[in-house]
């Protein structure tokens, strides 16, 4: 009869924080100076403040005998693990928009583009992460 105890890495308890680019506007121009792209970031905090040891108990029975020259053996075991943790990926749903920059001129960005003054479109995504 015994138990096993994993506990959780230092990595699995303060795991870094991701980050998700998705991109609302790209305009593209054959002058370098005049492209442009803009990106809404999240920042997601992987943190699982539960996090708690994995308790694994376990018991095993054997039994060996020999009959006529014969040896016989058997063995029952048991294990009960009732918790755990592992790293895994799930879908989470992100808003964002995406701009019009059909008709853009390259005036308008030379001006100084204005996210306010353009057209868009909301939406909203899930993403696995």
């Amino acid at each position: 009869m015994g138990e096993h105890t994993k506990n959780p890495t230092i990595s699995q308890l303060y795991p870094d924080v991701s980050y998700l680019d998705i991109i609302q506007l790209n305009y593209n121009s054959d002058k370098e100076e005049y492209k442009r792209i803009h990106m809404k970031t999240y920042a997601i905090d992987n943190v699982n403040k539960d996090l708690e040891p994995a308790r694994n108990l376990k018991w095993e029975a054997s039994i060996d005998f020999s009959v006529h020259g014969n040896r016989f053996s058997a063995t029952i075991f048991r294990e009960d693990l009732t918790s755990g943790f592992r790293s895994m990926t799930y879908y989470a749903p992100y808003s964002y928009k995406v701009y019009n920059v059909l008709g853009l001129k390259e005036e308008q960005v030379r001006a100084g583009l204005r996210l306010d003054e353009l057209n868009y479109e909301k939406r909203y995504r899930a993403i696995w992460s």
